[in-house]
């Protein structure tokens, strides 16, 4: 009966929309199958509530919960579940994202952004974080590396395009993550609902955005 008042507390407090929060305190480490050799290292911004490792998993720390009535239990800390997330503007797949929560506010996101950020060193302040396999769902840090917008244009081309005709054109959020690409303006257009005289506008620096994403030409060497 305990356990199921306890297991009622924590879906309650999930649902509870700001009734309820978790404050994180010193967490226990938890192995994963008696793996030996994964890393963990805080998330940037969510330190004392999630980690991230550098094999591409994400898991959060023990916290106590107070429930809306006022009462604190300790909830143990888990393995994130991920998932791919979802675009409208292309039929490939997308990357894997990570839903977090800190002061009873929820943030969705990318995997291989938090483990670049937590494992590898970006002296030069790059923007955007590539797959070196081509792989979105592999996030292990080896097969990750920083990289400018122009790198990153060359490196979609490669491994999407493969056989490009016309001008392809990268979409980006305003963060600097990569979401798609496409052969030609009129093909970003028409899959995105963005005008092509906005993606044009981007593209020649006359907009920094344009439909709320930000647009680069692949550059051709």
């Amino acid at each position: 009966m305990v356990a199921k008042e306890r297991a009622n507390r924590e879906t309650q407090t999930v649902k509870a929309g700001g009734q309820s929060c978790a404050k994180p305190i010193l967490s226990q480490k938890i192995k994963r199958n008696g793996v030996s050799d994964m890393e963990w290292k805080p998330i940037v911004g969510y330190e004392g509530y999630y980690e991230v490792s550098n094999t591409g998993l994400v898991r959060s720390l023990d916290r106590v919960i107070t429930d809306k009535n006022g009462v604190s239990y300790l909830r143990p800390g888990k393995e994130m579940k991920l998932s791919e997330s979802a675009s409208r503007s292309t039929k490939e797949k997308g990357y894997l994202v990570v839903n977090l929560h800190k002061n009873c506010v929820s943030d969705v996101r990318y995997v291989h952004s938090l483990v670049a950020n937590a494992f590898l060193h970006n002296p030069s302040n790059l923007p955007t974080v590539n797959h070196k396999d081509g792989n979105k769902h592999n996030n292990n840090v080896d097969n990750l590396e920083w990289a400018s917008f122009g790198e990153n244009n060359i490196h979609a081309l490669k491994k999407e395009l493969r056989s490009p005709r016309g001008n392809p054109i990268i979409q980006y959020t305003i963060d600097g993550e990569h979401i798609a690409t496409f052969k030609s303006n009129m093909e970003a257009s028409r899959q995105t609902g963005v005008s092509r005289g906005g993606i044009n506008h981007c593209i020649n620096g006359r907009t920094k955005t344009s439909g709320g994403f930000v647009w680069r030409k692949v550059s051709e060497g």
